[in-house]
């Protein structure tokens, strides 16, 4: 029986085993997301050289506007600049983009770089040309080709896999701050054949990235142009089929390839000699993730004959616009398609909008004739005929058009609410400034209110403000500025206000000091934006937006100032604020003291001394401390606190002579000149830089029975392993008589306190950083509260210190300071250092503990291996099938070998609760009062007179040390 139970519970075990395998399978899955594409990089700025006496004379403004895409498409967008001859000077030109995408924010890790690029020249006497990137700001670019391009457009587009030539990273593409990724091209005229500029024009530039997020894409790409084509008997197709997806094109394809083939650009031509007829053809296009899209087009080829003469891609295009003053290419691609046959002459005929006209004849040879003009100061339409004759007495003709105009749009200079936090019915001004190089046209804004309606009013272009009233809604208003030239060219800017419920609310200010008054200036939430206004003592009542500001009071000619930090106007109503300065207090030199009673998340505070006589009250200024009584009475001007030295959290303007420092809370702030105690002969510390150094210290034992006046201990000096070093009796006078305990009774304390350190990290598994929580948890031994004195740091592994904090505190019987690091700590081990001194320097506790901080666990490693081996996925597919048939195979024979068997399982009524993430803020003790309760786990009392004592917790947040 014994041997049968065993053996069910070994099958029940070899049952599960599949099922805990699957679920980690399952798991492992989870954690494999597929590698994203989103949005590609654009040409964020462009600018080019034309005809400049030296190479990297980048100077010349770019041909479209830019951010843009228009060199990503291989069609008849150009970028056209020059090169130039004149006698023995040749000249250079070029094009040098900058390419990013700001509103990429999850890019992860750059997995491939191409860069793409077209471009040919108007003549073949170019040299010194070279296609490079660049990933450090133009410092080193890495060229790419240097072959010099052709003097006819390429049939395709040239496409470089530039991953392994630089440093490239996700925040050279991407990213609110992306530097950006640069490229550059340029050529040099030979010097050879005759003077003259000379085009060379770029149709595709651009940078291709593939980079690794955490999307996958659905969605199929889509046509841009997909048209029907038709040619003569004989004629060659060549078809440029464009398409578009986010993440970009992979591939074309294209059904019939008996007779037409396409490259994986778009571009369509013929495979053999066409019959006569039509030909239905699919294009397949696909996306970098696999996504399809299908379309239809017709190509029809009829027994018309070629004319002997073609004329084509005539510039400018019909509508394209020039401002005045402009060079403009007239050009044209002219073929004469008869073997015997070519080009004789071409001309073009310009009619101006006043009616007069210029005749310009075009030069050039193989395809492309041009000439250059500029445009006069005469705005309105130019028509132009092209005329071709041939060497056989043919001839061709075509014609476009374009605008001479002002196409800058106005400048517009300011544009926004004089303010922008309102209540219901308060008006504001709105202030619009805008000019434009021509004349200006129309301004106006207009309004989207809170309940999604449009209001628009027109505004004045030069600065004149409108007094915006229609504020009755509550809720955030959304303005756009618009603003018109005389040419129609438009230009818009955004602004926005808010608008809450209007609030009466009773404000007291007071001082003790007769004449004074204190100045109040309430702002918009951490800005500089004053809501209201007024300098005055007494009460006062004031209509504000029920919302957050922050509230500054200024008083005693500015010396004292002081802004408390989101305080709720609402839950303000009925309070007082007061402040007082004095020298009453004996050995300071002034006390200032705040009265307060609005709640603020932290308050900056300036206290100034300039007013103090150095030669009479101080002798250093770098001496002065200031010191905060946490209890200060504002009637009677005492402090029943005592005053703890604040210097440390404070820094000193000594040009201004000012002290400034962040409080969370208010009471009376001193200022007196600080002279350093004298080192005891039981305390060695020495420094390093400004730093503490804690490689010695001494650690003293219990003081002696007092006899004939004199005491005495052993102090003994250890290095910061703990290794003792030396020792020595130190003695100090005494008195005879014993101390009574609150109960009457004989009580000589051997210990000050005691400190437990609790130290927690959160670390993500995906990430390799992670946050340091430290939480010092002090008991007080003493009757009386017991001031001490807080220097904690962290160290990494190589001993560099990596962050510190000192302060002072005062223990009643418990209390918990936490420290939590502002920055995350790079994965690796650090040393905890606290070091705990009473405010006399013979008692001192000092800890260490080494943590570890970043990524860890079998989650994060199967991850990265996932990620950067896809391949385990398709492992762990077939691994899912073979287990799940197993599972269910064994199930079936486990019931029928073991079905009777029914083995007593006893269960225990333990349960392990675990805490994840412990509220730090939510520390107490636990119900037994033996000790605290934090992360999950009891640290326990070591003094039992607290057991029944409340305790008192106090917690600040660490401000980050810049």
């Amino acid at each position: 029986m014994k041997i049968y139970m065993q053996e069910a519970r070994i099958s029940t075990f070899i049952t599960l085993l599949p099922i805990i395998i699957l679920f980690l399978l399952v798991m492992s899955l989870v954690f494999v997301i597929a590698t994203p594409r989103l949005d590609q990089v654009q040409i964020a700025s462009c600018i080019a050289e034309d005809a400049a006496s030296s190479a990297g004379t980048w100077g010349t403004a770019c041909d479209n506007a830019y951010p843009g895409t228009v060199l990503h498409q291989d069609d008849e967008s150009y970028e056209v600049h020059t090169i130039r001859r004149v006698g023995v000077n040749s000249y250079w030109g070029g094009l040098r983009i900058n390419s990013s995408n700001l509103s990429v924010l999850d890019c992860k890790s750059i997995v491939d770089v191409a860069f793409c690029y077209k471009w040919w020249s108007a003549t073949d006497n170019i040299t010194n040309c070279d296609v490079s990137v660049d990933a450090d700001g133009g410092a080193s670019y890495t060229a790419i080709d240097t072959s010099c391009p052709g003097i006819s457009e390429p049939g395709g587009v040239t496409c470089v896999n530039v991953t392994s030539l630089e440093g490239w990273n996700c925040s050279h593409f991407f990213g609110s701050s992306a530097s950006g990724a640069l490229a550059k091209s340029e050529g040099q005229h030979n010097g050879q054949g005759e003077n003259g500029y000379y085009d060379v024009t770029w149709d595709v530039f651009y940078f291709n990235v593939t980079y690794d997020n955490e999307t996958v894409d659905f969605t199929p790409p889509e046509f841009t142009n997909l048209a029907n084509q038709t040619l003569y008997a004989g004629q060659s197709l060549y078809y440029d089929v464009d398409a578009y997806d986010d993440n970009g094109i992979s591939c074309f394809k294209v059904n019939d390839t008996d007779n037409f083939q396409i490259d994986c650009s778009g571009v369509l031509t013929n495979a053999s000699a066409l019959s006569l007829g039509d030909y239905w053809l699919e294009i397949i296009v696909n996306d970098t993730f696999g996504n399809n899209q299908t379309g239809e087009l017709k190509v029809t080829v009829t027994n018309e004959s070629l004319p002997s003469l073609i004329i084509w891609g005539v510039t400018p295009q019909n509508g394209s616009g020039f401002e005045p003053l402009l060079q403009v290419t007239i050009g044209a691609n002219i073929t004469a398609n008869q073997t015997n046959d070519s080009v004789s002459s071409a001309s073009a005929v310009i009619s101006y909008p006043n009616g007069s006209a210029l005749s310009l004849l075009l030069s050039g040879n193989q395809d492309w004739y041009s000439a250059v003009f500029s445009a006069p100061l005469i705005y309105g339409r130019y028509d132009f005929n092209i005329t071709a004759n041939s060497t056989l007495g043919e001839y061709a003709v075509a014609s476009s058009y374009f605008n001479v105009a002002d196409m800058t749009a106005p400048s517009i200079t300011q544009a926004n609410m004089i303010r922008s936090v309102l209540f219901t019915g308060q008006s504001s001004p709105i202030i619009f400034r805008a000019d434009d190089d021509v004349a200006m046209g129309s301004c106006w804004i207009e309004v989207l209110m809170p309940d999604m309606n449009i209001n628009a009013s027109s505004i004045s272009c030069t600065g004149v403000p409108l007094i915006y009233w229609n504020t009755n809604l509550v809720g955030e208003y959304l303005i756009t500025f618009f603003a018109n030239d005389s040419f129609g060219n438009t230009a818009n800017a955004s602004d926005a206000y808010e608008v809450f419920p209007k609030v009466d609310v009773n404000y007291t200010l007071k001082t003790k000091n007769a004449s004074t008054t204190i100045g109040m200036t309430l702002y918009k939430e951490d800005e500089n934006e004053v809501i209201y206004s007024d300098d005055y003592e007494g009460d006062e009542v004031i209509s504000l937006p029920d919302t957050d500001l922050d509230f500054e009071f200024k008083s005693f000619s500015d010396r004292i100032y002081a802004k408390l930090k989101k305080v709720g106007v609402a839950a303000s109503d009925g309070l007082a604020f007061g402040l007082d300065k004095h020298n009453s207090d004996p050995g300071y030199l002034v006390t200032y003291v705040v009265d307060n009673e609005h709640l603020f998340e932290e308050a900056d505070v300036t206290i100034c001394y300039d007013d103090l006589s150095a030669s009479a009250l101080y002798s250093v200024e770098s001496d002065l401390h200031i010191y905060k009584c946490d209890n200060y009475n504002f009637d009677s001007r005492t402090c029943n606190s005592g005053w703890d030295d604040i210097t440390s959290s404070a820094s000193q303007d000594l040009a201004n002579h000012c002290f400034d420092f962040t409080t969370a809370s208010f009471s009376g702030f001193s200022i007196k000149e600080y002279t350093p105690p004298p080192i005891e002969d039981d305390e060695t510390p020495s420094s390093v830089g400004s730093f503490e150094t804690y490689s010695d210290f001494w650690r003293c034992g219990i003081w002696s029975d007092c006899v004939d006046g004199v005491e005495s201990r052993e102090c003994i000096q250890y290095n910061m392993h703990e290794e003792v070093l030396g020792s020595k009796m130190v003695e100090r006078n005494c008195t005879s008589e014993p101390l009574e305990d609150e109960l009457g009774e004989v009580d000589i304390p051997r210990k000050s306190f005691d400190v437990t350190l609790i130290t927690l990290d959160s670390s993500d598994p995906q990430s390799k950083e992670g946050f340091l929580s430290i939480i010092a948890m002090l008991e007080n031994y003493e009757k009386n509260p017991l001031s001490l004195e807080l220097d904690f740091r962290i160290v990494d592994s190589e001993g560099k210190e990596v962050f510190r904090d000192a302060r002072s505190v005062v223990v009643t019987d418990l209390l918990m300071e936490s420290y939590t690091s502002s920055d995350a700590l790079p994965s690796g081990e650090y040393a905890v250092v606290l070091e705990v001194r009473k405010g006399d320097g013979q008692d001192k506790q000092r800890f260490e503990k080494v943590v570890r901080v970043g990524e860890r666990g079998i989650l994060a490693w199967t991850r990265q291996v996932y990620r950067q081996d896809p391949i385990f996925n398709w492992i762990n597919g077939a691994a899912l099938v073979v287990i799940i048939g197993l599972s269910l195979a064994y199930y079936f024979f486990s019931r029928k070998e073991y079905g009777k068997a029914k083995p007593i399982v006893k269960v225990s009524d333990k349960a392990t609760l675990s805490q994840d993430a412990p509220d730090y803020q939510s520390l107490g003790r636990d119900k037994e009062q033996n000790g605290l309760v934090a992360g999950g786990k009891t640290y326990p009392l070591k003094n039992r007179k607290l057991k029944n004592r409340k305790p008192r917790i106090s917690t600040s947040k660490l401000r980050s040390k810049g």
